[in-house]
């Protein structure tokens, strides 16, 4: 049995049944999005587990460059989080979400024990309903995608406890860990910039004429040594980045290349931000889909009671925060501060947030800004939970208040997570898919590439084959490697130079070869010859001038891959039943050249419809469009459809052998031999045979 002065500092005490129910609710859900392929993800998804995936496999990463953006150190903390897992199982997208699950739980046991501590055990039940029962972009974007700052409410709700303990005991260590907390949290995104001011502040109130007393100014200067401890990583990061030439004129609290007085005063206007707030895109797209745009009425219906539950307990806290200061209750402070907290959010973001998108939005998609917005469902449900349980106890007519506005809330949450529910796709590939994106990495974070003779001479590039934790280390050395020959042939690479390139590219695997091509081919950027027939470009044709035959094979296959987009709309005539125009059929076109177009069409079937999430179905429209193919190209054909479907369903035995089937026996060896590689390039746990 834990003594009673040990239990009471600990946030765990008391009754905890309530809050066991409520983290296997939020299990549940999370387990629901664990599951689904593609749900909301920001870009901190793909540039995170990317990073951690290259340090797993001993990649000299520079450690300044695992921040994704200067003002978000927290991508920097899960790398570091998630780094044993990847170097243990490999750069597993399911890992990567398990430190989503980590945020979100501590964001809902440290709301109901804040709560539970100092207004018991009713409101903390509310507000750890009103968490698992929120709307549904808030639970996508708050469980599965981690850098939608739905994470930093984490550290603002920890502050909490020291603010509490502050309060309560007045020790020094509590006022550090609260500075520390803050710090950290600053360094973690600047939208927790809020909290800091309104916990400080709050206690400097609270103590009023005695913070001028010796005690007084020793906890003042505990908050703010621990303040100055917890953002030293912000500091150091800011100094690396600009040392690495990452930040080069950017203002120290910029976001997005915009500097605090830019994003005040410039666009978009104040009633523009103001009109994303309390618009209908936005409340259709946080429901969205399980609220469909022809009965919007629910979130009608929630943001009014969102908006109700607001201005009473702006009313409420401000009898509290005079009670609390006059009567010397601490207890009474609690609300109040949390209602500062989240209109000083709102404040905030009405001011500050870096929109990049149509204003307002078009329905369902929200603007970028909108995702700073999730963290205001914590901090809503933080101030809800105690409000309405103190709206309930005092009876008569704001009991009646109480229940409606609940009964609003809740039911519409709950009714909004079955219809979500019951519109979830549910998918095993995120358990075999590598967390692993390239472009995002080399490209977002600005990476400085080492020279080309350090490229090829890396120890890091050698033997990184068939253990999935280094397989994709070493497939983003050789994109690194087409980047920087592809700068190399726009300076005028040519003779010996490029001869033993080119030999280095034939004697690699097809998998790791199509990488390189790929990266190199895609920074040329030229538009697709028209007609057909025509000249490539410059560039383009110095390559295939020293390339042998095979590898002009690649570099066709290459180029329609990466150019693709001027394809769709032949594409859809062909799927419609038309033939192949004849331009392409022109004896000026040469044999390699259609060969390349026709592996571009096999690509392009095997993942127009994927849309669909039904292999068969994919398959199914794909193949007449084999039928336009001339006969001599029908085995590239298939060799871009089984690229196309192997990126994407190779990673199910079953489904591949069911689609396996389903080709025409002739062809089936090409297709398996193109589906087996790129099986084995896109996922954790490919399949190895057909």
């Amino acid at each position: 049995m834990l003594s009673e002065r040990l239990r009471r500092r600990l946030p765990w005490e008391a009754q905890p049944g309530a809050l066991y129910i409520l983290v296997a609710v939020y299990c549940l859900q999370f387990a629901l999005y664990f599951f689904v392929e593609g749900a909301r993800v920001a870009d901190e998804e793909l540039h995170t587990p990317s990073v951690a995936a290259l340090l797993a496999a001993g990649y000299p990463f520079d450690l300044a460059r695992l921040q994704y953006t200067s003002f978000c150190g927290g991508c920097t903390a899960e790398t570091l989080l998630v780094l044993p897992l990847f170097a243990t199982f490999g750069p597993s997208l399911a890992l990567w979400r398990l430190v989503a699950l980590a945020a979100g739980g501590l964001v809902l046991v440290a709301s109901y024990r804040i709560v539970h501590r100092v207004e018991g055990p009713t409101a903390a039940l509310l507000t750890g309903a009103l968490l698992v029962l929120a709307p549904p972009f808030y639970r996508e974007n708050g469980i599965v995608a981690f850098g939608s700052h739905f994470e930093v409410m984490g550290l603002v709700i920890l502050a909490l406890f020291p603010w509490w303990g502050l309060l309560r005991w007045g020790r020094v260590r509590d006022a550090f860990l609260l500075g520390l907390t803050l710090g950290l949290a600053l360094w973690f995104s600047y939208s927790s910039a809020f909290a800091v001011p309104v916990l400080v502040g709050s206690w400097c109130i609270w103590q009023g004429r005695g913070l001028f007393s010796r005690s007084g100014v020793a906890r003042l200067a505990a908050v703010l040594v621990g303040f100055v401890v917890g953002i030293i990583p912000l500091l150091w990061t800011q100094a690396a980045l600009r040392a690495a030439h990452i930040l080069v004129d950017e203002a120290p609290l910029s976001v997005y290349g915009r500097s605090a007085l830019d994003l005040m005063a410039g666009p978009p206007s104040l009633t523009e931000k103001f009109q994303t707030l309390v618009g209908p895109s936005y409340w259709a797209s946080i429901f969205h889909p399980a609220i469909p745009a022809e009965s919007p009425w629910p979130a009608v219906l929630y943001a009014l009671a969102q908006l109700a539950l607001l201005v009473v307990a702006v009313r409420v806290s401000w009898r509290l925060f005079r009670s609390a200061v006059g009567e010397r209750k601490p207890e009474h402070l609690l609300l109040p501060v949390l209602c500062a907290c989240l209109i000083l959010y709102l404040v905030l973001f009405l001011l500050f947030a870096p929109y990049r998108g149509p204003m307002p939005p078009a329905w369902p998609v929200p603007a970028n800004g909108l995702r700073y917005l999730v963290p205001t469902v914590p901090l809503f449900a933080l101030c809800a939970g105690p409000l309405l349980s103190r709206l309930y106890a005092a009876g008569g007519i704001r009991q009646g208040l109480a229940a409606l506005l609940g009964a609003v809330l809740l039911t519409t949450g709950f009714f909004a997570a079955l219809g979500d529910f019951g519109q979830t796709k549910l998918s095993s590939a995120p358990l075999f898919q590598a967390a692993v994106d390239y472009e995002t990495v080399l490209g977002r974070t600005q990476f400085s590439f080492p020279l080309p003779g350090e490229l090829e001479l890396n120890q890091v590039a050698e033997g990184l084959h068939e253990d999935a934790r280094d397989r994709f280390a070493r497939r983003a050395w050789l994109h690194a490697l087409g980047v920087l020959r592809a700068a190399d042939l726009e300076a005028d690479l040519k003779g010996a130079a490029l001869d033993s390139f080119l030999s280095l590219l034939s004697a690699l695997e097809p998998g790791d070869r199509a990488v390189v091509l790929e990266a190199m081919v895609a920074r040329l950027d030229r538009p697709l010859a028209d007609p057909p027939w025509a000249a490539p470009p410059k560039l383009f044709a110095a390559l295939l001038t020293a390339a042998d035959g095979a590898m002009k094979a690649d570099l066709w296959r290459t180029r329609f891959l990466t150019m693709r987009d001027g394809l769709w709309d032949l594409h859809l005539s062909l799927s419609q039943g038309n033939e192949l125009p004849q331009d392409y059929l022109d004896p000026r076109v040469s044999q390699t050249r259609l060969k390349g177009f026709c592996w571009g069409l096999g690509f392009m079937s095997a993942v127009a419809n994927r849309q669909a999430g039904d292999a068969e179905f994919e398959l199914d429209a794909a193949l007449p469009i084999a039928r336009t193919v001339p006969v001599a190209c029908q085995s590239d054909f298939y060799r871009g459809l089984g690229r196309g479907f192997g990126e994407r369903w190779g990673y199910s035995q079953a489904i591949s052998l069911r689609l396996r089937a389903r080709i025409e026996p002739a062809q089936r060896n090409a297709y398996s031999q193109a589906f087996l590689i790129a099986a084995e390039r896109s996922f954790l746990f490919p399949v190895r045979e057909l």
